[in-house]
């Protein structure tokens, strides 16, 4: 709700949509939700959030690569974990794209994670995902409406080297997807677009 109210608050009735990791399943729903309002969605490593959950459920590569969500339904630990050393974890996250030594962008990211509330908003998006597959919410049924024949144009940009999704998961998007193209980059990760600027902008503009 709060991007259909954004693009109506400038005036956007219809856009292209391009989102990562969470923002890209929180899209996954919108584009489902609001067909009428989006002509292209590219989702950048974040497969269709049912491809996923297949994965999970029946690969022990995914299972494997989903161990954190595991760990993030701990109470207050992982929370601490991450802010600890200043912040120190995003060092080992940009060195997956190689960009470790970026001393502007690890700070850009201290920045935006100042605090244990901001860490703990962050962390309950995991634990409410796993709660909700395992209790079946009622609150979340008028969101899965439609998520599975999804009709929007969609594009599938996908780093081959994804620690925590696998390209399986990528693949089977198009179980999900009427008009879906996948552009699997050999040898990036998670952080395509950080990590490999040159060949995802042009996807974007294709």
């Amino acid at each position: 709700e709060d991007l259909k109210n954004l693009a109506e608050h400038v005036d956007k009735p219809k856009f292209h949509l391009v989102a990562h990791d969470w923002g890209g399943g929180v899209a996954w729903h919108f584009v489902s939700k609001y067909p009428e309002m989006v002509k292209s969605y590219t989702a950048c490593n974040i497969p269709h959030v049912t491809s996923l959950r297949d994965q999970q459920r029946g690969s022990w590569e995914q299972m494997l690569k989903s161990w954190y969500m595991l760990f993030f339904q701990l109470p207050v630990l992982p929370e601490f974990m991450m802010m600890k050393q200043d912040n120190q974890c995003f060092y080992g996250i940009a060195k997956e794209a190689g960009l470790h030594k970026d001393e502007e962008l690890i700070n850009v990211y201290k920045f935006a994670f100042p605090d244990f509330t901001t860490w703990n908003r962050t962390i309950n998006y995991y634990r409410a995902a796993v709660r909700s597959t395992i209790f079946k919410n009622p609150k979340s049924l008028p969101y899965m409406k439609g998520l599975n024949d999804i009709k929007v144009p969609c594009m599938s940009i996908f780093g081959t080297d994804d620690k925590y999704l696998s390209v399986d998961s990528a693949k089977g998007t198009n179980k999900y997807v009427k008009n879906h193209r996948l552009e699997l980059v050999p040898g990036v990760s998670h952080w395509i677009q950080q990590e490999a600027p040159e060949k995802v902008n042009p996807l974007l503009q294709d």
